[in-house]
């Protein structure tokens, strides 16, 4: 079975293993990612803070003017080395809920760990989408409880993924997380 087939099959055992409010268009982030995601992969890695993914890809769609992308994606094979030295550990083919950003060419690049994954289905948000759930929702766009999952309430139309006007305070916020995340490197 290929690694899409493997990806698609968990999101789709993840959509049944759980009940969701009828008035939700979709039963779950794992269904909204399997009808609406889109393949991306990745062609180089950038240095970010590990287990920080969804801070990561804020961070350097904001700096670079990238787009974020969230869905979920399966980690490189245990024992890949990494650009930086560091040895991936992982559970087999493990899948896990995920956050990557895309250049406007749209070329995807893992940010969080130290080799790229082998395979990846995501969704393109806005920077500022990303951020307002970082600062006043869980952290997730996908999967956002404590605002009722407002993604998941109606069908997906799309939006633009960056738009250069952002208020002082978004500004400000995504700059100094640029600068956290990287240490200054971007």
């Amino acid at each position: 079975m290929s690694v899409r087939a493997q990806l698609l099959e968990w999101l789709a055992e993840q959509r049944d293993a759980f009940t969701w409010p009828e008035q939700l268009h979709y039963a779950g982030p794992a269904d909204f990612v399997m009808r609406e995601g889109s393949w991306h992969r990745p062609v180089g890695v950038l240095r970010g803070r590990p287990r920080h993914c969804f801070a990561n890809a804020i961070a350097y769609a904001a700096a670079r003017r990238w787009n974020y992308v969230e869905g979920y994606a399966m980690l490189p094979l245990s024992g890949t080395v990494g650009a930086d030295g560091r040895k991936v550990v992982a559970a087999g083919d493990e899948i896990v809920h995920h956050a990557w950003v895309v250049d406007p060419l749209g070329a995807a690049y893992e940010v969080t760990w130290p080799a790229p994954g082998r395979c990846y289905r995501g969704i393109v948000f806005s920077v500022e989408r990303a951020d307002d759930c970082t600062w006043n929702g869980d952290a997730s766009v996908i999967d956002d409880p404590n605002r009722g999952h407002p993604l998941l309430r109606q069908k997906w139309t799309g939006e633009t993924p960056w738009t250069a006007e952002l208020d002082a305070d978004a500004k400000r916020r995504l700059e100094l997380a640029a600068m956290l995340v990287t240490g200054g490197v971007l």
